[in-house]
């Protein structure tokens, strides 16, 4: 009887793990696809690129407003880079603009404005 009772607690022991394997599958599945819906790092990366392209395409005193409440926009215009943050997510993009570049952010509202070559 003992060795059938062994027998039982290893099968036992396997289907434990088994299930300790897919519930731990299944809540790294649920956790990803939760951040996917969220779409945060999209959001600041789409951000950052389109202010990007719009610099790298505007001319000398042209002005570009963001109305994001939850962005935090940063320039850098010694790298050229435009950084994003939304909640905990920041990205960054580098645009090409020769002109000088100058923002104004308030909170609410971002304006980022083009000015004459450097």
């Amino acid at each position: 009887m003992n060795k059938r009772g062994e027998e039982g607690s290893e099968e036992l022991f396997l289907h434990i793990a088994y299930i300790t394997v897919i519930v731990s599958l299944s809540l790294i599945l649920i956790f990803f696809i939760t951040n996917a819906v969220k779409g945060d790092s999209s959001k600041s990366e789409l951000t950052a690129k389109q202010m990007a392209l719009f610099i790298d395409a505007s001319e000398p005193g042209m002005e570009i407003t963001l109305n994001h409440p939850k962005a935090d926009i940063q320039l850098d215009e010694s790298l050229k880079k435009i950084s994003v943050k939304i909640k905990d997510v920041s990205y960054s993009y580098n645009y090409v603009s020769p002109y000088k570049i100058s923002l104004d952010n308030d909170g609410y509202e971002t304006k980022i404005k083009v000015e004459n070559e450097i």
